[in-house]
């Protein structure tokens, strides 16, 4: 009997994942049709297939999967501080020999998205919901506004992979109500996996799991009993409304309207000191009002309740202590990312407003929205956007939201119900980023997500937007616990009607065409594929060093796409963020700053017209130059006197060989 049960449950998951295969093929057409020639996405996708490459490339001639020569030749890059993709570049590594590039990246954004639906199912399932409750949740969180819009909008392979999410949360919640070392071991895997996948969700997942803590063990609580009104708590009261107001003034006399530093924990409180003493005086009248009463839980630091969430993380800190210690090495070293990013104690706020409105992706109404949105200038900035700018949330869907004031208006009793909406409260403010802003205006009122850059490696991130698939699975887990609270007071014969309204619901929401992008190159890359191994010096030259900074660029970079045909190391590089000590090595390079320069219309140095250049390309080991004729006409006279042999030409583009140094004559 328990065999046919277990082979019965086995069976409804295959089911599932074979229908949500069929949804990721409909959400993303007619992307079949053209699987081996466009990439799915509209975003910055070379860097994921890049991961991809350089996995496999590095594995099949002996390279270091976390260190490259491959960019930033001659110096190379440390691939710990850059947004490296190891899941599914191991995918990719037995794929990409039979599929090609574009058909390995496409199977695996398909792929992720199934996942991402199935370990919904899941999440829901160990948590007692039924089936189709299950299925409607895990469809909507893997094909909702919020999968949407990161396909559309950020489109890089570590965003996209939002399977990670469901699973994680899944095995952390049983971790915490087994408290079973199992079950820890099994979070811990996931935490792992999540880490391989994205330093973002990573990061939020350990804020996740303080959160939890906070929740399920509550070590401080708060009560109050309201005080007898009186004459002189009237006068405080007018006394803290007079100093709220002058540090209202000073905050607007000052010009504190933006958080952006690059200080340490003083300095991010002295940009904020005239809000926090304004909310100081809110929280000071209201003791005035009230008695505060707060108790400290000596039981939540007890071992039972201390033991699931150590247990975790020291099983993870097991796992990946090599890598832990190269981080903290290099953190140590303050060698995490260069130039130092600007976001600290700052970044760009969401604005609200987005993500109550309908998606703007939507083929029926996303052209009305996004006219709307610029009508009542909500803004919209892509991402790399500048300091102090506001991001476009991503829509929450109607139908969840509705789905959750339903379900709170009833009152649920299970305490999990309760968690989920406490999670999406708190997903919803790290969303929001370091302000609040609201139908284009910046209440500059600091969240969570500003202090949040007090803590190591956070201050790196500028945005809260990237957070919304967690308010997105939080939703999907209350709208299931709401189908089966509204499913359980119909009687039997109504239930398909539910699920067939629902479904059509879903669908009209979830409706969008989703973006697609064919990469050409030019056939002169795929013949120095053929030639010798050596370094490539491509002009115009350039590099980023720290994609969150305007100051992390020099010349034009080349895009990754290129590279993963010719297989050559290339003198520069694109990758998010680049060792402190490479940076200062390139920007300190008399020969490539000229060199740079002159490529931008500048008078070129001597450096680069004197047997220093020649001496720079043979120390450095570059053997080949690429140049495009686009380039000022001093430039291209000065790079004609170097010792360079023409190899290749093609498309206005010209390949050269460095010539070797002549042996000294006696």
């Amino acid at each position: 009997m328990r065999f046919r049960a277990s082979l019965a449950e086995s069976s409804r998951h295959l089911a599932a994942l074979a229908a949500y295969a069929l949804l990721a093929v409909a959400f993303t057409w007619p992307l079949a049709r053209h699987f081996s020639s466009m990439y799915l996405g509209n975003g910055d996708i070379t860097t994921g297939a890049w991961n991809i490459w350089y996995f496999r490339h590095a594995l099949r001639f002996g390279g270091n999967l976390l260190w490259t020569d491959y960019q930033y030749w001659p110096y190379g890059a440390n691939l710990l501080l850059h947004h490296d993709t190891l899941f599914y570049d191991a995918i990719g590594y037995f794929l990409l020999p039979r599929w090609g590039m574009t058909a390995t990246y496409n199977a695996i954004s398909l792929f992720s998205l199934v996942l991402a639906g199935w370990g919904t199912l899941l999440l829901c399932r160990d948590n007692g919901l039924s089936w189709p409750a299950s299925l409607l949740a895990g469809g909507l969180f893997a094909f909702g506004p919020g999968s949407i819009r990161v396909l559309e909008a950020i489109s890089c392979l570590d965003y996209s992979c939002l399977h990670v999410l469901p699973f994680f949360v899944w095995t952390l919640t049983r971790a915490l109500r087994t408290r079973a070392l199992r079950d820890a071991a099994l979070a811990a895997l996931c935490l792992t996996w999540v880490w391989l996948s994205n330093y973002y969700y990573f990061m939020f997942c350990l804020l996740l799991i303080a959160f939890l803590y906070f929740w399920n063990e509550r070590p401080l609580s708060a009560s109050a009993q309201r005080r007898a009104s009186s004459g002189p708590a009237r006068a405080a009261l007018a006394v803290l409304a007079l100093a709220a107001a002058a540090c209202a003034w000073l905050a607007w006399r000052s010009g504190q309207r933006q958080f952006h530093g690059r200080g340490g924990a003083l300095e991010l409180l002295r940009y904020v000191a005239p809000y926090a003493g304004f909310w100081g005086c809110a929280l000071a009248a209201l003791a005035v009002r009230y008695k505060p009463r707060l108790r400290l839980k000596r039981a939540a630091f007890s071992w039972p309740s201390l033991s699931p969430y150590v247990a975790l993380i020291s099983i993870y800190a097991a796992m990946n202590l090599p890598f832990i210690v190269c981080v903290l090495h290099f953190w140590r070293n303050g060698d995490l990312a260069a130039p130092l990013s600007p976001w600290r104690g700052g970044g760009n706020a969401t604005e609200i407003a987005w993500m109550f409105l309908p998606g703007y992706y939507n083929p029926l109404w996303g052209g009305a929205v996004r006219r709307l949105g610029a009508w009542l200038h909500l803004g919209y900035v892509p991402m790399g956007g500048p300091a102090g700018a506001s991001y476009s949330g991503s829509s929450l869907g109607f139908l969840p939201l509705l789905a959750a004031w339903w379900l709170w208006r009833q009152k649920p009793e299970r305490r999990q119900v309760r968690l989920w909406y406490a999670a999406a409260a708190f997903s919803f403010a790290m969303t929001l980023g370091p302000w609040i802003k609201i139908f284009g205006v910046d209440t500059y009122l600091p969240m969570p997500f500003y202090f949040a850059h007090l803590l190591p490696f956070f201050d790196g991130m500028q945005t809260g937007m990237r957070f919304h698939v967690f308010i997105m699975l939080f939703l999907c887990l209350i709208f299931a616990a709401a189908y089966d609270r509204l499913r359980g007071r119909l009687p039997s014969r109504e239930r398909a009607a539910l699920l067939a309204v629902t479904l059509g619901l879903l669908a009209f929401e979830s409706a969008a065409r989703v973006s697609m992008i064919g990469l050409s190159v030019p056939p002169l890359y795929a013949r120095l594929r053929q030639r010798p191994y050596g370094a490539l010096l491509r002009i115009p030259a350039g590099a980023i060093f720290n994609g969150l900074s305007a100051e992390g660029g020099m010349g034009r970079a080349f895009d990754p796409i290129y590279q993963m045909i010719h297989e050559k190391p290339i003198v520069g590089g694109y990758l998010t963020r680049v060792s402190r000590l490479t940076y200062d090595a390139m920007r300190g390079d008399p020969f490539l700053t000229a060199l740079v320069a002159a490529q931008a219309g500048a008078a070129p140095a001597a450096v680069l017209s004197d047997a220093r250049a020649s001496r720079w390309l043979r120390q450095s080991r570059v053997r080949y130059v690429l140049v495009d004729p686009k380039q000022p006409p001093a430039l291209l006279r000065v790079v004609s006197r170097w010792p360079l042999r023409l190899l290749d030409q093609g498309g206005g583009r010209k390949l050269y060989e460095v010539e070797p140094a002549r042996p000294l004559q006696r």
